[in-house]
């Protein structure tokens, strides 16, 4: 698009004309998707004081899938990708089964 228009105000029904912008963009949205899962589940967490090192690590294994995700999407890789969404997901799960006193 080039640097006057990418300076402008988003057009969220504009596609970019490179295929990595397009599938940054998808990484971002997907990001946003997971961390209005996650955010809520790690406050809770901590107001209930339910946290414990397994909640902190998995805190520290979301945001590192996450990273990974999006350099991983935008590059087009597929299977990795999966893996670190995976990864992700598993980290979202600890905190949910910890609130509900399973682990």
């Amino acid at each position: 698009m080039g640097p006057w228009p990418a300076l402008k105000n988003p057009q969220p029904d504009v596609r970019p004309d490179a295929d990595w912008a397009y599938r940054l963009q998808n990484a971002h949205r997907n990001a946003i998707e997971n961390l209005a899962v996650f955010a809520p589940l790690a406050i809770i967490v901590h107001v209930a004081q339910a946290g414990n090192g397994l909640t902190a690590g998995a805190g520290t294994v979301f945001v590192l899938s996450r990273v990974a995700h999006a350099i991983i999407y935008t590059q087009g890789i597929p299977l990795w990708r999966t893996i670190a969404f995976v990864a992700g997901f598993g980290c979202q799960m600890i905190y949910l089964f910890r609130l509900l006193a399973w682990i």
